[in-house]
């Protein structure tokens, strides 16, 4: 217990409640030491002063003895800081700015209580144009608290076209400190793209770095692929992340980004492939089944491992992969014509399913397609029979008569 008597200093007061917020002390007491050390912020607040005057009767001089000395007045008390006007362009700016009264609130922006909170904020409005000098002095400051504080303090306040704010955040994106980075980075997707392009060495640092956490991870990978900086640098960083890092989520956000920057269509297609093949997630093979199809011929490579994926365990997969398998067209028509032979009547279906959906670019199955006629399965025969209608040359369309 700290005591503070009536006729201690403000200093002496503002040190002692200061002790006690280092304290393990509850919510309530922290917002109670708080409010007291923003009253004896302001000016003409003195804890040796009554608060409430009452008119006294005039002194009348005590005689003294010869043996006791006259009592000498206390001399005036200096201003302190927090009576001080805060001006950015003084010299004494940054000990006024980091008073402790401003310290604490800063560091109660980051509170886990809403209330203790939105007391912060307030008090930051009541600064006016001086909080946003006063949180990029504290978001350098040594305390982890403190930084946390003034990151989500200026995250309010932040301006893309504000230099200050711009390299606050930069610099905040290479914080010791897991939480103060998770501040800084949604605003790099506010940033104009040359501003954003410096961060690009701050997010590979966070996406390849096995300790952070993995929505951490997973950000930097989505910023990565909107193209900041090298690309290069940014293909083989996301490239690592979808093969190599073991969050799901990660390698989800970063597979956009891996098709996007290849350098090439071939590269493309061998990651593709890999995803597809050996990633556990079904939505990541799902995700890299519809990449393959996208690129259509420039796929062929593919077939062998799209025609493994119709006996996926995932129905999507599965559809994805015949998809895919149509969109490249003729490279894919031999294989899916040796599916014919499967013992499985679900990889016969679709295998005719897909040489339909090709149309005429499948007609070399036709021949295969009709055998299966006589198939003794009916949905077999149906299937041929409708699949061999799509190899028919389609009409052009009609054109309409202008002359009318």
């Amino acid at each position: 217990m700290i005591w503070i008597s009536a006729g201690d200093s403000r200093r002496r007061v503002v040190s002692r409640l200061g002790q006690l917020l280092k304290g393990n002390v509850s919510i309530a007491h922290r917002r109670t030491c708080l409010v007291l050390l923003i009253l004896l912020s302001l000016p003409g607040c003195d804890c040796r002063s009554p608060v409430v005057e009452t008119p006294t009767a005039p002194e009348e001089s005590v005689p003294t003895s010869d043996n006791q000395p006259p009592v000498e007045p206390e001399p005036p008390r200096p201003p302190i800081a927090e009576e001080l006007p805060i001006e950015p362009s003084s010299e004494k700016t940054p000990e006024r700015l980091t008073d402790l009264a401003t310290r604490r609130w800063i560091a109660a922006r980051a509170d886990p209580d809403q209330n203790m909170r939105a007391e912060a904020e307030a008090y930051l409005e009541d600064l006016g144009p001086q909080a946003v000098p006063a949180l990029l002095l504290a978001i350098n400051d040594p305390d982890a608290k403190l930084r946390r504080g003034a990151a989500v303090g200026l995250l309010a306040r932040f301006n893309p076209w504000e230099p200050l704010l711009v390299e606050a955040f930069l610099q905040t994106l290479d914080d010791p400190e897991p939480q103060v980075r998770a501040i800084a980075l949604p605003t790099v997707g506010q940033l104009e793209p040359q501003d954003a392009a410096r961060a690009q060495r701050s997010l590979l640092t966070i996406l390849g770095r096995p300790d952070e956490p993995l929505h951490h991870r997973a950000t930097a990978a989505r910023l990565l692929t909107r193209g900041l900086g090298d690309r290069q640098a940014s293909w083989q960083a996301l490239q690592a992340a979808v093969t190599q890092d073991p969050a799901v989520r990660v390698r989800r956000a970063a597979l956009p980004g891996v098709v996007k920057h290849a350098p090439n269509a071939q590269a493309q297609v061998n990651l593709l492939v890999t995803v597809l093949s050996a990633d556990r997630d079904a939505r990541l093979r799902r995700q890299a089944a519809r990449g393959l199809g996208e690129l259509g011929v420039q796929a062929a490579t593919a077939v062998g491992p799209l025609l493994a994926a119709l006996d996926d365990t995932d129905t999507g997969v599965q559809q994805a992969a015949g998809l895919a398998l149509a969109a490249i067209g003729r490279p894919a028509v031999p294989g899916l014509i040796e599916r014919f032979e499967a013992d499985d009547r679900r990889l016969r279906l679709m295998a005719i399913a897909v040489l339909a959906r090709m149309g005429p670019a499948a007609r070399a199955a036709a021949e295969r397609l009709e055998t299966m006629l006589d198939d003794a399965d009916p949905m077999i025969r149906q299937a041929a029979k409708a699949a061999l209608h799509q190899f028919r040359e389609r009409p052009p369309a009609a054109v309409p008569n202008r002359d009318g």
